[in-house]
């Protein structure tokens, strides 16, 4: 029943995540001046909310490891695996602006969030890493700071400068998409984490795998249907400035959310699994930095891939044989 109830869930998100691009695509068409603002930024906080949900609920459940895990599982995804199925899809060109400044500040962001669980382990009785109300704040107005610094260095992907407004295009259609898309990622992703929380509550299943995998995941439909959705179309450097935004949005404003409603009590493992987003971010430097006029090309998505596949084999090789990994 449980995996009828997740796929279930998994359609609707998919669904919903197919109409928001569809619907601020021809919103961005409509009005160029916002291009970035409507199709990019919007489309990477859309492709958070399943994170949102998920990190929310877990939460006022007792399951901190599955909070704080879904958000960092669907970074690594992000970075690793969609950054890699990006760059095989369609690889960046020579001629192509890549957005370095987007993947600087999910290193940032991961170098706050470390420094934030950090404290919070000092002040906690618990002695292990938290996330506090406080810290939560901080995190939140960290993201809301990367946004502005980004609007005013007009950090804006090539592929989306050049566009010219286009006043024939209607906005009644695309804002319904917009406005049901969102309500169905938001709903799927409601109901695949009361169905995830009920399922761990009574199995006894591995929190740390379902968060980071499973439910990472499925977190990351909206992401995996962008990168289906502008790869077709050879807007990479739009494509991975949007997995940047959606990855600091996930660790930023989506766990400063969670700590802020109720403090996180995170795994012991946190260090290691914000190391392989970290990693996978460095690893998209290197490959834009490498030679002249190089970016990401196929041969080095296939890399950002199977660094994906390492780590979700390092989360399963770490869990207690005993325990269920998955559904």
């Amino acid at each position: 029943m449980i995996f009828l109830e997740i796929i279930a869930c998994a359609v609707l998100i998919v669904f919903g995540a197919a109409g928001s691009i569809w619907g601020t695509t021809r919103l961005s068409e409509r009005f160029a001046w916002g291009r970035y603002w409507i199709a990019g930024l919007l489309i990477a906080i859309i492709g958070a909310l399943p994170e949102l949900m998920i990190s929310l609920m877990a939460n006022a459940k007792g399951l901190g490891i599955v909070a704080v895990g879904t958000p960092i599982g669907s970074s690594v995804i992000n970075v690793l695996l969609l950054g890699g199925l990006a760059a095989t899809i369609c690889p960046t060109r020579a001629n192509e602006s890549f957005p370095t400044r987007a993947v600087w500040g999910v290193a940032a962001a991961i170098v706050l969030l470390m420094g934030v669980a950090y404290a919070g382990r000092i002040l906690s009785p618990l002695d292990t890493f938290t996330l506090t109300r406080w810290g939560g704040a901080l995190l939140i107005v960290s993201y809301l700071a990367t946004t502005f610094l980004a609007y005013r260095h007009n950090d804006i992907p090539a592929d989306q400068k050049q566009l010219t407004s286009q006043p024939q295009v209607k906005i009644l259609w695309p804002s319904l998409a917009l406005l049901v898309g969102i309500a169905l990622v938001a709903g799927g992703a409601a109901l695949a984490s009361a169905a995830s929380m009920e399922y761990i509550k009574s199995s006894g299943a591995s929190q740390e795998a379902i968060g980071l995998i499973g439910l990472a995941f499925l977190a990351a439909l909206p992401e995996i249907t962008t990168v289906i959705y502008l790869a077709k179309r050879q807007q990479t450097a739009t494509l991975f400035s949007d997995l940047m935004h959606s990855t600091t949005a996930n660790l930023l404003l989506i766990l400063g959310i969670t700590a802020l409603v109720d403090p996180i009590p995170a795994s012991v493992m946190l260090p290691a699994n914000l190391g392989f987003v970290l990693f996978g971010a460095v690893l998209v430097l290197a490959a834009v930095s490498h030679g002249k006029g190089r970016r990401v090309s196929r041969g080095e998505g296939i890399v950002l891939m199977a660094f994906y596949l390492v780590f979700a084999l390092f989360v399963m090789l770490r869990q207690d044989p005993s325990a269920n990994l998955f559904f």
